[in-house]
C-alpha cells in the first residue's frame, strides 16, 4: 500500500511535434526546439538550429503549414474505390504465377508426406534404428509445416493485400484529420511510418529530403484521376508520370 504513485513522463512536447524530423536548409543539420519567453512572459515555441547556424523560426508557423501541407499530400477519398480497383487488376494478373507456385508447393508436400510415411515403414519393419528415425521424421515434419505455412500465406494473399491497401489509402487520404485527433506521442508515430528522411520547411513550405517511389506514384495517380474524372471514364491502361510540384514530395516506406 506504501508503493509510491508514478506516471508516466512525456516525452513529446505538443507544442514541438515536429521536433526530431526537421532538417535546416541551410546547413542540413538536425533542427531542435525550445521556448523563449517575451517580455509580457508569453511563451512562444521556435525550432531552431545550433551555433553558429542562426536558422530559427515559429513551431506555430511551422506546425499550420504542416498540417495544411498534409492536406496536399492527401490521397483523395474519392479515388479510394479506383485506386482499389487498379491493385485487384494487378493481383490478378499476377494470380497465373501463384497458381504455378501453389502447385509446385503441393507437390513437394505430397512427397515430403511420402518419405515420412516411409520412414515410418521402415521403423517399424526395423530396417533403421530410433535414433535416424527421429532424425529424418523431425526433418519431415519441418518441411511439411514450412511448405503448408506457405501454402496458407499464398491462398490467402490477395485478401490479405486488398485490406492492408483500403486501410493504408483510407490513412492517407485522413492525414491532416488524423494528425489534428493524435496526441503528441501519436503524431511522432505518425510521422515515422510515413517520412523515411527528414523533413525542409523553407519560405513557409515543406519538401522532404528523400522522395519515394511508391507514394509518389499514388501522388501522381492522385492528380491524373482528378483530370481523368473531368474528362469522364478513367483509363487505367494510362500510367500517369507527371512530377509533383516542389515542396510536395510525399513518402512512404516499403
Amino acid at each position: 500500500g506504501k508503493r509510491p504513485i508514478t506516471t508516466k513522463k512525456k516525452t513529446t512536447n505538443e507544442a514541438l511535434p515536429l521536433r526530431g524530423f526537421l532538417q535546416c536548409p541551410s546547413c542540413g543539420k538536425n533542427l531542435t526546439g525550445s521556448a523563449s519567453r517575451a517580455k509580457n512572459k508569453t511563451r512562444h515555441y521556435y525550432y531552431h538550429c545550433q551555433a553558429p547556424c542562426k536558422t530559427r523560426f515559429r513551431a506555430d508557423t511551422a506546425n499550420q503549414a504542416f498540417e495544411e501541407w498534409l492536406h496536399q499530400i492527401s490521397l483523395k477519398p474519392e479515388h479510394i474505390d479506383s485506386y482499389l480497383s487498379l491493385y485487384e487488376t494487378a493481383i490478378k494478373q499476377g494470380g497465373n504465377d501463384r497458381k504455378s507456385e501453389l502447385k509446385k508447393i503441393e507437390e513437394d508436400l505430397a512427397k515430403q508426406k511420402k518419405l515420412q510415411t516411409e520412414a515410418t515403414k521402415l521403423f517399424i519393419a526395423k530396417d533403421i534404428d530410433k535414433k535416424a528415425y527421429d532424425l529424418v521424421k523431425e526433418e519431415y515434419r519441418t518441411n511439411i509445416a514450412k511448405l503448408s505455412q506457405k501454402k496458407e500465406a499464398l491462398i490467402s494473399v490477395s485478401e490479405t493485400v486488398i485490406d492492408e491497401l483500403e486501410f493504408g489509402f483510407k490513412v492517407m487520404a485522413n492525414l491532416q484529420n488524423l494528425w489534428q485527433e493524435l496526441d503528441g506521442e501519436g503524431k511522432r508515430a505518425l510521422l515515422g511510418s510515413i517520412f523515411s528522411g527528414k523533413l525542409v520547411f523553407e519560405n513557409n513550405k515543406y519538401r522532404t529530403t528523400e522522395t519515394n517511389t511508391l507514394l509518389q506514384e499514388l501522388f501522381n495517380l492522385d492528380r491524373y484521376l482528378e483530370g481523368e474524372n473531368k474528362k469522364g471514364e478513367t483509363d487505367f491502361s494510362v500510367s500517369p508520370r507527371q512530377v509533383a510540384p516542389r515542396g510536395i514530395e510525399p513518402l512512404f516506406p516499403g
